[in-house]
């Protein structure tokens, strides 16, 4: 039997461990998949541990979550071009001698686009905040060849640098002083800054067509949103996309074809 874990802080409040044993079951993958909450105190020797479990095959993969995406990157892991060009890794996995760090958080931002149909040379898009999920998307949108988007973020980071392409981070507080139509807004902040500050104006609004939450749990916003016919997409099809991704590096073989996402938000939705 294959052990999987999940690691960052608070991961008790992930849907990743349902995600992935669903697909476990309906596949006849024999694994399991669990979440291992590790402190940052303790992260040094909780991932050396790991570390050596994973080359003696105790465990046969990871993926890591906040705040340890890039804290993740060590000279003892083999970096993939995309991670490396994104700064951050969410998934471990092991090819031969090689323990292989990767990034399937851009891939899964994009698939999940193809999969609500979304076209975003139309629109002008704005990002919220310029953490670690930042990063996946914006090379989610260079993999797109998008390049009409502005970053707001709540502390001066002065710029973002993403696969050697410097983009300018400005002001959260300025963010309604902007004067676009046809805005499609990429909240990249943690729900309860999204939700307990009032960071949009009804300007601001009424120029939304779409509001893409990376955070997948229902919040105050969505709700807010929803009221003012603006389409909402949160991000459960990105970590979905971004699971089959792991899935498919840890067994060497090729699976999104043979999964229903609506079958797994399915379940999800009624084991609530």
């Amino acid at each position: 039997m294959k052990k999987y874990y999940l690691i960052g802080e608070n991961t008790s409040n992930s849907l990743s461990p349902a995600i992935h044993n669903w697909i476990y079951r309906f596949y006849n993958i024999q694994a399991t998949y669990s979440s291992k909450n590790i402190d940052s105190s303790e992260f040094d020797s909780a991932v050396n541990n790991i570390y050596t479990d994973i080359k003696s095959n105790d465990i046969n993969g990871l993926n890591i979550t906040n705040p340890y995406k890039s804290r993740m990157i060590f000279s003892s892991l083999v970096i993939s071009k995309d991670s490396n060009r994104i700064n951050a890794i969410n998934c471990i996995y092991k090819d031969k001698n090689q323990i292989i760090g990767e990034n399937t958080d851009w891939y899964g931002f994009i698939k999940s686009l193809e999969y609500n149909n979304i076209n975003l040379g139309k629109y002008n898009i704005v990002i919220l905040g310029a953490g670690g999920a930042c990063r996946a998307v914006i090379y989610g949108l260079q993999k797109l060849g998008i390049k009409n988007f502005e970053i707001y973020n709540r502390s001066n980071m002065g710029e973002v640098n993403i696969n050697n392409i410097a983009y300018d981070v400005l002001d959260i507080n300025d963010i309604n002083r902007m004067n676009y139509s046809d805005l499609f807004i990429i909240n990249c902040l943690p729900l309860n800054i999204i939700d307990n500050n009032p960071i949009l104006s009804e300007d601001i609004f009424a120029n939304t067509h779409v509001f893409y939450d990376l955070n997948y749990h229902q919040s105050k916003i969505h709700t807010i949103l929803a009221n003012k016919d603006i389409q909402i997409i949160n991000g459960l099809d990105m970590l979905i996309y971004q699971a089959i991704k792991s899935i498919e590096l840890w067994s060497n073989k090729e699976i999104i074809g043979k999964i229903d996402i609506e079958h797994i938000k399915k379940y999800l939705l009624e084991s609530k």
